[in-house]
C-alpha cells in the first residue's frame, strides 16, 4: 500500500522564515498583479504592464522553488515563459 502522507523529513529542511519570506512575496506577487494584469489586459501593447507582470510570475517561480511549492514554481515557470 502507498503511504501519501507527507515527507516530513522534506518539510523540517525548510527554514520558517524562508517560508514566511516566501508568504510575503506571494502576497506583495498578487498586490503586484491586481495593479498591472488589469492594465496589460486593456492594452496589450502596453510593454511596461507586461514586463511588470512576467517579472511578478518570475518571483513566484523562485520563490515557490525555493520553499519546494513546485505546483506553484511550475504554473509560474509556465506563465512567465508564455508571456
Amino acid at each position: 500500500m502507498k503511504n501519501n502522507a507527507p515527507n516530513t523529513q522534506e518539510e523540517n529542511d525548510i527554514d520558517d522564515e524562508i517560508i514566511e519570506v516566501f508568504i510575503e512575496e506571494a502576497g506583495e506577487v498578487k498586490e503586484t498583479l491586481d495593479e498591472h494584469f488589469p492594465q496589460w489586459k486593456v492594452d496589450f501593447n502596453d510593454q511596461d504592464a507586461l514586463s511588470i507582470v512576467r517579472r511578478a510570475f518570475h518571483t513566484l517561480k523562485g520563490s515557490g522553488r525555493m520553499v519546494q511549492a513546485n505546483d506553484i514554481g511550475e504554473l509560474a515557470w509556465s506563465v512567465e515563459n508564455m508571456l
